[in-house]
């Protein structure tokens, strides 16, 4: 029993840190949330066995991208410039980002950085 309140600090300080992980949105780009909502005339990306599908991806300015995790632990879709952020999605749930400005925008999993992809906004 002795270590039992170092594992209880442990734990509440994992809680901690996932609780922070929430979503963001900025000028130019725009974030919410849904478990199942696909949008019409959209694009999708799956993130799927840790990896983004597709990881490279062309827009025009004001699409909307629905991204979905369908991996079995949770992941985001952040931009490395911090422009748009998924937020934490677990398994099984989507969230949505519109592009409202052109350029090349590199993103990553902020949990796996090893994942990474690239969206082309296109006027």
């Amino acid at each position: 029993m002795r270590g039992r309140p170092i594992i209880v600090a442990a734990l509440a300080l994992v809680v901690a840190a996932l609780s922070a992980c929430g979503s963001s949105s900025s000028t130019g780009t725009s974030t919410s949330t849904a478990s199942t909502a696909r949008p019409v005339g959209g694009t999708t990306i799956q993130i799927r066995d840790y990896a983004f599908s597709p990881a490279s991806l062309q827009v025009k300015v004001g699409a909307t991208i629905t991204v979905t995790n369908a991996d079995e632990v949770a992941h985001t879709l952040t931009a490395k410039d911090k422009s748009f952020d998924t937020g934490r999605l677990e398994p099984g749930k989507s969230a949505t980002i519109t592009l409202r400005t052109a350029g090349t925008f590199a993103y990553l999993c902020s949990f796996h950085p090893y994942m990474q992809g690239s969206i082309q906004v296109t006027s």
